[in-house]
């Protein structure tokens, strides 16, 4: 081997070794057998929360919470805080100490989080600072200067507002039997019963599928979010009261657009517009929106009729277009449109002339059974709705005077059912 050679394998090796020195000199996270202690959730009897100048206190009261003045909160929140750390938290590796800056443990960032026992006895105590990816975030001890990294579920666990913390139940309604809407307008109540009535209008046919929606939904009602009075638009008057009436009482609601507050109550709760339009809304609003009904087993051939007729008939293999020829629907998206003419809803009833509607020979939908073959006719499209939320007129020919409207969405799945 040429001297050349040697001193260029010989600097090489040299090199090597002083980058692995140098990696191994290099400042890395520390593993430590460390961790916070365990404890039994149901010996905390207060949860104290402390940011910068804000700071909140968590009250135990057997199985509920409660923030200050009595204001009830939401115990599953909290109990989920609790479980985070009641198996005693691995500090997985001290990163630093004394650097809090860098790790949001220093300033206003932090967020104190203090569990005491009875007799202010401390369980636990945790200073919280950012993130620090991985699920992980950055931790220390009020009585230790060093930073670590562990698994704590993350800092918006712990970073709340103090109205986050309120409890978001708004109504929890079993068996409901009655609703009564109060309205600027008027007032109207709708009766439980197979099917359900309009006090006073027995002809009126409601909505079954809507009134079972929405009698599980005020079964647990659950507000998207909670303020004081006044917030979330609620300082003016109400477009309605609401009373819900089951086998334990009564419960009344007034209703804005976007939130509802309990009768006699200081809080004000938010919740979808769509959900407070329909308690907010008129007697026509619980209107039954199904055309017809139909056991979707007995349907036999669909048809297309627009430009061109396109039929879909029951083969022993499932559905097939059978008219025009070359045409081929997916299987699966034919059964869907099946059983949804089977039984079609439209969006809503409106107030409007069939010249209005613009209906037109030759644009219709027709579902056939062994017996019988109904119809719905398409209309124009509906004027006035933004892009995204377009529609047409629809209606059953054998009801004239009931003119609905389907989504652009719902009109483009029946055609595709067809392979349109």
């Amino acid at each position: 081997m040429s001297a050349g050679r040697t001193t260029a394998l010989l600097g090489m090796a040299l090199a090597a070794a002083v980058g692995l020195d140098a990696w191994l000199r290099w400042p890395r996270p520390a593993p430590v057998a460390d961790r916070l202690p365990a404890f039994d959730p149901a010996r905390v009897a207060t949860v104290r929360l402390a940011r910068g100048d804000d700071a909140w206190t968590l009250t135990r009261s057997g199985d509920d919470w409660h923030l200050p003045g009595s204001i009830d909160a939401d115990a599953e929140r909290v109990g989920v805080l609790l479980a985070g750390l009641a198996r005693g938290v691995p500090l997985d590796a001290q990163v630093d100490r004394g650097n809090y800056e860098d790790y949001g443990l220093a300033g206003a960032d932090p967020v104190r989080v203090d569990l005491l026992g009875a007799g202010e006895q401390s369980i636990a105590s945790l200073i919280v600072g950012f993130d620090a990816g991985g699920g992980a975030t950055w931790v220390r001890r009020p009585a230790d200067d060093a930073v670590f990294r562990a698994q704590i579920g993350g800092r918006g666990r712990y970073d709340r507002p103090v109205a986050a913390w309120r409890d978001r139940l708004v109504v929890a309604v079993d068996d409901l039997q009655g609703l009564r809407f109060e309205r600027g307008d008027g007032s109207f109540a709708l009766r439980v019963g197979e099917p359900w009535t309009v006090e006073g209008d027995p002809g009126f046919e409601v909505d079954p599928v809507l009134i079972q929606q929405v009698s599980r939904v005020l079964g647990h009602l659950v507000a998207l979010d909670v303020a004081t009075e006044g917030g979330f638009g609620t300082a003016g008057d109400p477009i309605a009261r609401v009373s819900l009436t089951s086998p334990s009482g009564t419960t009344a609601l007034r209703v804005w657009p976007g939130a509802v507050a309990l009768d006699g109550a200081e809080v004000a709760f938010r919740i979808t517009p769509a959900l407070s339009a329909l308690l907010g809304g008129p007697l026509e609003t619980w209107r039954d929106r199904t055309v017809w009904r139909l056991d979707p087993a007995t349907v036999t051939e669909l048809r297309l009729d627009e430009v061109e007729r396109v039929i879909l008939a029951r083969q022993p293999g499932g559905w097939v277009v059978t008219e025009p020829a070359g045409v081929a629907a997916d299987p699966g998206r034919s059964a869907t449109v099946v059983a949804f003419l089977a039984n079609p809803r439209v969006d809503g009833w409106l107030a409007v002339t069939s010249a209005e509607a613009g209906f037109l020979e030759g644009s219709r939908v027709v579902v056939a059974t062994g017996a019988q073959r109904r119809t719905i006719e398409i209309g124009a499209p509906v004027p006035g709705r933004p892009v995204g939320r377009e529609a047409r007129y629809v209606r059953d020919p054998r009801r004239p005077e009931r003119i609905g409207t389907w989504s652009a969405a719902t009109w483009a799945q029946v055609r595709a059912g067809f392979g349109r």
